[in-house]
């Protein structure tokens, strides 16, 4: 008798077992989830397009097309120069900041170089001056950022 007993109680405990578990796999699944809700970081547009609620989608598209080009053609006629500004080179590099209104610079002076690092800086500064009014900037109009990175 005691062996029917052991048998049964262990087919019990298998089933009773499965069904716990099953139980804990229902109840973890439908738990409320405490998630953070989600942050969307919409970016600021530069240009608002002016939209008419009875627009068609190609018609707002084309809106917001023209819209953009205008002020790609203001930025331009404005800043003319902006496309003549030389790429990187050993020396230095030149970016201009549109919504700071500001250049920055980058010299690369040469630590191996016979040449102390602070005249090389100085006679970099002034190519770099010279290269910008040579493409028709008014440096005086414009700050000027700075960056030494001796290589």
């Amino acid at each position: 008798m005691n062996n029917v007993f052991l048998i049964l109680a262990k087919k019990y405990f298998v089933f009773i077992a499965f069904g716990l578990f099953l139980l804990a796999l229902f109840i973890l699944a439908f738990l409320p989830k405490n998630k953070p809700p989600a942050t969307q970081i919409a970016p600021s547009p530069t240009v608002q397009p002016i939209i008419n609620p009875g627009q068609s989608q190609s018609e707002k598209q084309g809106q917001a097309d023209y819209q953009y080009n205008k002020a790609i053609n203001d930025f331009y006629s404005s800043h003319p120069w902006y496309n003549k500004i030389p790429p990187k080179n050993n020396d230095y590099f030149i970016g201009y900041d549109a919504s700071t209104s500001s250049f920055f610079v980058e010299l690369y002076p040469k630590t191996t170089s016979g040449v102390s690092v602070n005249d090389q800086v100085a006679r970099l500064k002034n190519e770099v001056i010279q290269t910008l009014n040579l493409i028709g900037v008014d440096t005086s109009s414009y700050k000027i950022d700075w960056l030494v990175y001796p290589q």
